[in-house]
């Protein structure tokens, strides 16, 4: 599946990100209930594919114990979100995981997903944390610093970059 990587600078990639926590405009074909119903199929089919590649985390065990963990808060916006505590999920697949997933959503334009990346590297050093979110199949970073070791990786591992 091909989607593009847009980095842009932390101050415009916040205003988009902030987008993600507009309240929808409700009617009477589409409620929150509606939305509430949604959500969980989201997070339900977004936990069995990627947990069909990788463990998850549980939010009582260690942190590092496993590979990623979604948080099942419902926001009741188009907003969903997970971290990524394993090199191995800062892969082409697990993007390709969740927009997969997203595409499958009624309203799949509209929901976005936010991504913490925390994890400990060959060295046994923390990586500095960084964030991406996914959106309409496109994936947003910033380049908070010349040489963001993030872009870095993004470009080397999904290639197109906007």
């Amino acid at each position: 599946m091909d989607f593009y990587c847009i980095i842009l600078n932390e101050e415009d990639y916040r205003k988009k990100y902030e987008k993600a926590f507009k309240a929808p405009k409700f009617s009477e074909d589409f409620t929150e209930k509606h939305l509430s119903k949604e959500f969980e199929l989201f997070d339900s089919l977004l936990k069995e594919k990627l947990n069909q590649h990788w463990p998850q985390n549980s939010l009582d065990d260690d942190l590092w114990s496993e590979d990623f963990e979604l948080n099942g808060d419902d926001t009741g916006t188009f907003y969903h979100c997970g971290g990524i505590y394993s090199k191995k999920l800062f892969a082409k697949k697990y993007v390709d995981t969740i927009v997969d997933v997203m595409t499958k959503l009624p309203h799949s334009e509209d929901w976005f997903f936010h991504t913490t990346v925390e994890y400990i590297d060959d060295t046994k050093e923390k990586v500095p944390f960084t964030e991406f979110f996914i959106k309409s199949g496109k994936v947003y970073s910033y380049k908070d610093v010349p040489d963001n070791l993030f872009c870095t990786i993004l470009q080397k591992t999904f290639g197109k970059l906007k």
